[in-house]
């Protein structure tokens, strides 16, 4: 079970924290999506369907190192 940080695990925190400084400025880089986004550059979709990926073994498509936690 990964740690938690005020009920959150890293990946939302980063992604709370940076929608919070950005106010939905930034472009996900793998859906093109404009709004908040993680840690990573991902918004919350592609960050839960590239933990999804990686649950279930199929190589995610991810531009770049990732710090998401499974």
């Amino acid at each position: 079970m990964s740690r938690l940080w005020d009920g959150l695990c890293w990946s939302c925190r980063g992604w709370l924290e940076n929608r919070l400084e950005n106010r939905g400025t930034a472009r996900c880089p793998r859906c093109c999506r404009v709004g908040p986004v993680d840690g990573d550059g991902l918004c919350r979709p592609c960050v839960i369907a590239v933990r999804e990926e990686i649950r279930a073994g199929i190589e995610a498509v991810f531009p770049g190192p990732t710090h998401l936690h499974v």
